[in-house]
């Protein structure tokens, strides 16, 4: 079997999880506890979060450790539910279902999003947020890597509008980042972004499943309450295995950026080249080979009119493990919703199929799969 669907799981680090497990069951204690045991496991904790800080270059003690991204999103997004007062959220259409379903629950409580389609790219027009951003507006999400389309945003030219309309206005304006598909994939720094929050899944980078980070600039008073745990904005006895490990899988994601970098370009530029020479096309069309607009791990394309899930199907039962879209989406309509308000057809976005590579990803599993994709393609088109 042949994966190829890093962008919805990477591979486990298998090393680094037994090792963090290893560990986990001898400091055992619950860090909350005040023997010897319980300040053995604290202390484990305190590492952590001192890694992770390092790895993200910013203070550990704005790092909360959570159950995923998801629960960051939500625990930053649904903050504002406690405010008397409503405003304005301004997201876009190609946020994924964690910021998206948080954020209508805002709107039921009175709050009013205003949602930027981004360009035929799939970048956001700067000139289009900047006339946005008014006097009622209170946050900013904003993903930092599209899960579909591996588009990166400006984030950098973003902070920056926001941050100069802020003046303007004489008002502060709440800026988050879902940063999941960007850890391990593009260089981040914290310390040069000017962001209240951003959110990060440990599984995207080789950490197990059900642990994340949320980066914090300033606490906020959250909905879910319990016994004070991560100094009150994610309470519940930490899950210390998960902890470790993440700490340990964030820091060698970051530190093998750049050869990771060079790796994925090469694969991902071989998959482009190829799959155009039997009219599959990329969304968005115009992506080059060695794209700096695009994470070089991820690339949506499309091959009308199969649908996407019958060819992922196949492929699947040829030996291919392939994706339509977000893993954490539900149906196909919500799959395409984003790629859609990028401008291309219906035709195109029912069409669209994910392909996503990692680190253990061979030059040739890659020109296996582009062989057997073009056979697939010929074997459906009517």
């Amino acid at each position: 079997m042949t994966y190829l669907d890093w962008a919805a799981t990477s591979v486990p680090n298998e090393l680094i999880i037994k090792e963090s497990l290893e560990k986990s069951l001898k400091i055992y204690g619950n860090p909350s506890s005040q023997h010897i045991f319980g300040t053995s496991a604290k202390d484990e904790l305190n590492n952590s979060r001192i890694k992770c800080g390092e790895s993200l270059n910013c203070s550990p003690d704005k790092l909360y450790f959570t159950s995923g991204a998801t629960e960051s999103n939500n625990i930053v997004l649904l903050s504002f539910v406690n405010k008397n007062t409503s405003g304005e959220i301004i997201s876009t259409s190609i946020e994924h279902p964690s910021v998206l379903e948080p954020i209508k629950i805002l709107v039921k409580f009175g709050w009013k999003n205003r949602e930027i389609n981004p360009t035929d790219t799939g970048e956001i027009s700067l000139s289009k947020l900047e006339k946005m951003i008014n006097e009622k507006t209170k946050v900013i999400s904003i993903i930092y890597v599209h899960n579909e389309t591996g588009v990166i945003q400006p984030i950098n030219d973003i902070i920056k509008i926001v941050r100069e309309k802020e003046v303007l206005l004489n008002k502060k304006i709440f800026i988050h980042i879902d940063g999941v598909q960007a850890i391990g994939k593009i260089d981040l720094d914290i310390s040069k972004m000017d962001i209240d929050s951003l959110s990060i899944s440990g599984h995207k980078f080789g950490a197990p499943k059900g642990v994340g980070l949320l980066y914090l600039k300033n606490e906020k008073d959250v909905i879910i309450k319990g016994g004070g745990q991560e100094r009150g904005i994610r309470p519940g006895t930490e899950n210390l295995f998960s902890i470790d490990a993440l700490s340990n899988c964030l820091e060698n994601c970051v530190n093998k950026i750049s050869s990771n970098q060079e790796k994925l370009t090469i694969l991902m530029d071989l998959i482009i080249e190829e799959v155009r020479k039997f009219d599959v096309s990329t969304i968005p069309k115009d992506r080059k080979l060695s794209d700096i607009r695009f994470v070089p791990n991820i690339v949506s394309l499309t091959a009308p009119p199969i649908p996407g899930e019958v060819l992922a199907r196949v492929l699947n039962q040829k030996g291919y493990m392939i994706s339509t879209g977000s893993a954490c989406s539900s149906n196909k309509k919500s799959d395409t919703k984003g790629i859609l308000s990028m401008g291309i057809t219906k035709d195109e976005g029912f069409s669209s199929f994910r392909v996503s590579i990692g680190e253990k990803t061979t030059k040739e599993e890659i020109i296996s799969f582009i062989q057997v994709l073009k056979e697939t393609i010929a074997e459906l088109k009517p």
